[in-house]
């Protein structure tokens, strides 16, 4: 019986050990969660490469969607 407690152990420190280890590359994803089941995510570009991204730049008071459909989010640009 001390034989197979020992090796569970055992497996269970390498399990963590290589968890812990493994280098990860992912985005940071925020989710909001919001009254009457509102929920909002957004993520971020923190790739350790290079992702060929074009990001725009729109003027102050354009209007946007969210583009999923007739219950999307609607707003204004507030900023440029």
């Amino acid at each position: 019986m001390k034989k197979y407690v020992k090796n569970g152990i055992l497996t269970i420190c390498l399990a963590i050990t290589i968890t812990y280890c493994h280098k990860a590359s992912a985005c940071t994803r925020v989710v909001y969660k919001g009254l009457d089941g509102l929920v909002l995510t957004a993520r971020s570009m923190d790739w350790s490469s290079d992702l060929h991204t074009n990001l725009w730049i729109l003027p102050r008071g354009i209007e946007r969607t969210g583009e999923e459909g007739p219950q999307s989010i609607k707003w204004t640009s507030k900023y440029g």
